[in-house]
């Protein structure tokens, strides 16, 4: 084989692999990574573990710490799968709540969906010793909080539409913490 041919089969064959390699990132870009699949069981496991470490002020949860204003914040492992965005809000007071936020892309049947859901998933989980009370929000959802006289921690799951902006998008959310901080007003 003379030279000429030498680099042609060289260039070939590392054309041929950044093919290939370009091929299977896009591939790889393009395929829609598989949701979680989180048994109920697990989802409660979850659940009571965070009650628990909410009095360590979720020590065990935070990971990649951000400072806003007059918050702290931290991301967290998610309790329910579904939820697009999950953390640990530090207020100015010093309270701890965990936060877990759906925005539904099906509007308010979505979010509703996504609240019933996880109501039915934590009254299952929680014992008889936790109490809960629905009522209606300001937008139209749904507030479910639930709570245990032998603690300071409350749990709270609601949706509602969001009261600013142009596009007035449908949430579902989760919040553990301090019961006199879940009790605010919700829209």
């Amino acid at each position: 084989m003379n030279c000429s041919a030498k680099i042609r089969t060289s260039t070939t064959r590392k054309l041929l692999t950044a093919g290939i390699l370009a091929l299977l990132a896009v591939s790889c870009a393009e395929t829609p990574r598989q949701q979680e699949v989180l048994p109920e069981q697990e989802a409660c496991n979850r659940l009571k573990d965070l009650i628990a470490d909410h009095a360590n002020q979720f020590q065990k949860y935070k990971t990649n710490f951000t400072r806003l204003r007059n918050l702290n914040s931290w991301s967290v492992v998610k309790v329910f799968p579904d939820a697009q965005e999950c953390k640990v809000w530090e207020w100015s007071s010093g309270l701890n709540n965990y936060i877990c936020n759906w925005k539904s892309s099906e509007g308010e049947a979505g979010a509703r969906a996504d609240y019933q859901e996880a109501v039915a998933i934590i009254s299952n989980c929680l014992g008889s010793e936790w109490r809960s009370s629905t009522n209606r929000t300001t937008s139209g959802g749904e507030h479910t909080l639930y709570e245990n006289p032998a603690t300071k921690t409350a749990v709270s799951m609601r949706y509602f539409r969001e009261s600013r902006g142009w596009v007035r998008n449908w949430h579902a959310v989760l919040s553990i913490g301090d019961r006199s901080n879940l009790k605010a007003k919700t829209q």
